[in-house]
Parts: C-alpha cells; structure tokens; sequence
C-alpha cells in the first residue's frame, strides 16, 4: 500500500500511540531512521520500555532483517528513503509506502511475511522516490492521488502496460497480465506487486512471461529498467508447479526461500 498523505497519517498516529523511540543507523547508502511505535497498553515481550515509558529496544532480529533487505537491493532504490516505522499495533495496516516513509505493521507478523511487505513497500519508493521525471515536463494522464505523475517518469512506461490512467485498466488487459489480484488495483500497486514478484519468484515469473505478453513487458521492465540487467535466478524458487492461468490475491503471502 502506498503513502498519499504521509503527514496527516503520522500526526493521527502521534495523537492516538504517541509512544516513539529513534534508533540512527549508518547504512550503505544513506542514513536510516529506524522508529518503533507502540500503544502503551501492548508491550510485547521482545520490547523494553525504559522507566519513564517513553524509549523502546527495537528486536535485533527485526533491525538487521530491515539492513539486510535494503543491503540486497540496488543503492538507487532507496535513495529518497529517510523513515521506516515498525507499528506495534494490532490494528494497524499491513504496510504502508511512500517516496520518503516507509510503514510496518510488526505485532505478530512472521520474519517471513515483514520481509516481503517490506519489499513490496520498497517498490514503492523505487516507482515514486527512484523513477522520477523532471517535474517542469507537462502531467500525463496518471496521477497519484492529487499528484501528477510527469511525462519522462520511466514508470510509466510500466503503468501504460495495462492501464489507461490511475483508475482505467485497458479494455485489452485482463487478469493473467497482472502478478496478483492486488496489483490489478491500481498501476502503482501493479508495480510494486510485480517489483516483489520479480525479487522473491523470479522463475516463477519468468515462465509466466513466456505464456503473457504484458507479463513479458512488465517483466523487462523490471529487468532492464529497474534492475538495470539483473536477474534473481532459480535457487529462490519455493516451487516448480506453476500454473499460468493462475494467480493469488497477495504476493507477499506466498511461500520463499532468502534472495
């Protein structure tokens, strides 16, 4: 899920939870705020609120999982990042994505699923921190919420695969030409659907390329666009009985092996 409207989100946070602690961290690339959140009331067990409630100990295993995806990824795809926030609240979304920010839910999600929220979310950056246009060009027919998207943004040479607009899927298209039934949500979940997919199910989605001919565009886009030529190879493939008129509702529920 993608972040529209960072600001008033965290200020709604901040009135309802209100409980932060910033850990710095020096990255490959830039440096990393690292937030952990959580209501007063929860206090899981791999916490340690200090004695004036008001610090947290983010879990070790969660830090260097977040070092380690990033670590994997190209520098560039991160470039605009400057927040991830750990959400320790049960109600909270799964994940949420943005340019700058980055939002987890962290309360009772497995290593495994935090992982691939995480990425999808980096796809996010990646579509609208990393592939930008110059913003003096003329709008195109996209827009995220009420922000153009410009005519020389690389993604939407990706978005126009499928999509007349934000809101239209082409009347050409139908559900094999999308990873999932998430990404027929909305081109920019199509993107970081198929940025996910491309990661973590690379054989997967190369064998599905070769049934589709959107998959196939989409998936040199990714290839040669965003992963300027690299591939992620078979040894990450969980599975080899693939179906291509096939597909889940969420990518990153699916099962896989490290990247």
């Amino acid at each position: 899920m993608r972040l529209k409207v960072l600001l008033i989100f965290l200020a709604f946070q901040l009135s309802a939870f209100g409980l932060y602690a910033g850990v710095h961290a020096f990255w490959p690339s830039f440096e990393q705020n690292i937030i952990a959140k959580t209501d007063q009331t929860l206090k899981p067990a791999s916490f340690r609120l200090s004695a004036e409630g008001k610090t947290t100990k983010i879990p070790g295993e969660t830090s260097n999982l977040i070092y380690e995806t990033i670590r994997k990824l190209p520098a560039n795809h991160t470039k605009s990042l400057q927040k991830i926030v750990l959400e320790y609240n049960p109600e909270a979304s799964r994940g949420m994505g943005g340019a700058r920010t980055i939002i987890l839910k962290s309360y009772n999600v497995s290593v495994e699923e935090l992982n691939a929220v995480l990425i999808h979310e980096i796809g996010h950056t990646t579509d609208l921190g990393s592939l930008q246009a110059e913003t003096n060009s003329a709008p195109s027919e996209f827009k995220d919420g009420t922000l153009p998207i410009y005519q020389g943004d690389p993604s939407l040479d990706f978005y126009r695969i499928s999509w007349d607009n934000e809101k239209q899927i082409k009347s050409v298209a139908n559900n094999f030409d999308f990873v999932s039934g998430y990404a027929m949500t909305d081109p920019f979940e199509d993107f970081a659907e198929t940025y996910l997919f491309y990661i973590l199910h690379d054989d997967e989605f190369r064998f599905l390329a070769s049934q589709n001919d959107a998959l196939l565009a989409k998936y040199n886009f990714m290839k040669n666009t965003v992963f300027a030529g690299r591939e992620y190879a078979a040894a990450h493939a969980a599975t080899t009985d693939w179906n291509a008129f096939l597909r889940v509702w969420d990518v990153t529920l699916l099962p896989y092996s490290d990247f």
